[in-house]
């Protein structure tokens, strides 16, 4: 047995282990698993820009397989690609296979299953390509017309933009609007002076009424209220006592007040009077008979 075991034996063991090490390792670090069986499918097409190697095969976006070789056949001008799919996976006839590629570039393969379909695909089928454009394609194809287009707008906006800015009307008026700012700045700066200086003082001020008003307040609440209310209520006594006696018809003012024959008689005689009066100041002599030296007698 030790025979068998030999040097050059034990060395061949070794690089065998290390090769087949090596073989599963570069195939696992291209997402390959060789214990996994795997039927294989053919893709023809025009172009694969972007499709490598171990590139993903999805369904709806499930990797179910990878690309395992792609070559170029002189005669036809075709590409064929070899796609692995996981055994357990039946393709129906119908299913269509995508390339796609992202904003990236990178392409994959996505298949697109005839589900109403009851017959299937056998491995080494080839499949029918369905043509993907791709999110570069689309901005060539769509995006970058439209910004083309825009281009000469954006040019007109900007010259119209540049006329405004370098209008001296709008230098005329970012200087005023900097006085306009220095002005505030200075009002605002008096203002807080004022403020300052002045404000205290009207607080003391405030603050000095206050003390007055409270010293006022202070000497009202010491006056005593019931005597000047007894006060006030003694005149409207007396008040009443004459109102009363005015209105009495017993007394010569309610006589005066309430008599009508009276009030008339008052009314007559100082018509009388006033008659008498003036023809007092008329006929001085027929009331008045005197002489500075006596009357003279007759003969």
């Amino acid at each position: 047995m030790s025979k068998f075991f030999t040097k050059e034996v034990k060395i061949a063991i070794t690089v065998i282990i290390c090769m087949t090490l090596l073989v599963f390792g570069i195939n696992f670090l291209k997402g390959v698993n060789l214990l996994t069986p795997a039927n294989y499918y053919y893709i023809t097409c025009n172009n694969v820009s972007g499709l490598a190697m171990s590139a993903p095969v999805n369904i709806e976006g499930y990797k179910v397989g990878l690309v395992r070789n792609i070559s170029y056949d002189v005669n036809s001008g075709k590409i064929n690609v070899q796609i692995g799919i996981d055994n357990d996976i039946k393709l129906p006839k119908g299913t269509k296979a995508e390339l796609a590629s992202d904003l990236l570039g990178t392409a994959t393969i996505a298949l697109h299953l005839d589900r109403a379909s009851q017959e299937y695909y056998l491995p080494g089928d080839t499949l029918p390509v369905k043509m993907s454009s791709g999110l570069l394609s689309s901005v060539e194809q769509d995006i970058l017309p439209q910004v083309t287009n825009m281009l000469p707008k954006l040019d007109s906006i900007l010259s119209g933009l540049n006329t405004v800015v370098n209008n001296p009307a709008l230098t005329a008026s970012v200087n005023r609007i900097d006085d306009i700012v220095a002005d505030i700045e200075y009002s605002t700066s008096q203002l807080s002076m004022l403020m300052k200086n002045t404000i205290p003082s009207v607080v003391s001020n405030i603050d000095t009424v206050s003390c007055n008003l409270k010293g006022i307040t202070a000497q009202l609440s010491e006056v005593e209220i019931a005597q000047i209310v007894s006060s006030v209520d003694s005149t409207l006594t007396n008040i009443r006592e004459i109102t009363d006696k005015m209105m009495d018809k017993n007394s010569t003012i309610g006589l005066l007040l309430n008599d009508t024959q009276m009030y008339e008689g008052v009314v007559s005689a100082l018509q009388s009077a006033d008659s008498l009066l003036v023809d007092l100041k008329a006929n001085p002599k027929r009331y008045v008979h005197f002489s500075l030296f006596g009357k003279k007698e007759k003969k």
